[in-house]
């Protein structure tokens, strides 16, 4: 069996919001909502929110992004990590987005690589673990390191005026995964 394998689900599109503060480095809070494709063609919204950090540099400390359904993007298909299928309810645990994006002005393109996590009993203690450190970069890398599926994404943002550039991680608790 092949490490990735094309599950059959595959990005639609996507929307959300965030706000970036640092120079340097950076600490970013946000909501993503990620539409997926199952392989019967339904859709499904998967909401998420999440706290990250990356590093960056811009002219101004502070960057507020929103993109809607609306937007230019563009995205992947869905492939598993040694699984070949996928039901919905691997969606339903956390995510986690790392993202590299370019500011001019008000406008903001960005490419990102989406982990979808679900966890097994050993990867919540793993989990625990790392929440018990403190530290933002061994949650990362916990989550990371658990992921069940990946698709990678291109999309356009509307921001607050700046000029920069950053690339940070995220990791998202999902609240909901609705057929829309």
């Amino acid at each position: 069996m092949a490490i990735f394998t094309d599950t059959g689900w595959s990005y639609d599109t996507s929307s959300g919001a965030a706000a970036t503060y640092g120079e340097c480095a950076e600490v970013t809070a946000g909501q993503a909502r990620i539409y997926i494709k199952s392989p019967d063609g339904a859709t499904y919204k998967v909401i998420g929110t999440g706290l990250g950090m990356g590093i960056g540099i811009s002219a101004l400390p502070a960057t507020l992004t929103v993109s809607t359904v609306d937007y230019v993007s563009a995205g992947s298909s869905i492939y598993g990590c040694n699984c070949s299928q996928l039901d919905i309810n691997d969606f339903l645990s956390f995510m986690v987005i790392y993202n590299a994006s370019a500011i001019a002005l008000n406008g903001s393109a960005n490419g990102s690589v989406v982990f979808f996590v679900h966890l097994d009993a050993y990867q919540k203690i793993s989990l625990a673990a790392a929440i018990a450190t403190g530290m933002p970069l061994f949650i990362l890398a916990s989550l990371t390191s658990s992921f069940k599926a990946v698709c990678f994404i291109a999309a356009a943002e509307l921001s607050t005026p700046n000029l920069g550039a950053d690339a940070t991680g995220t990791a998202y608790w999902i609240s909901s995964a609705d057929q829309v």
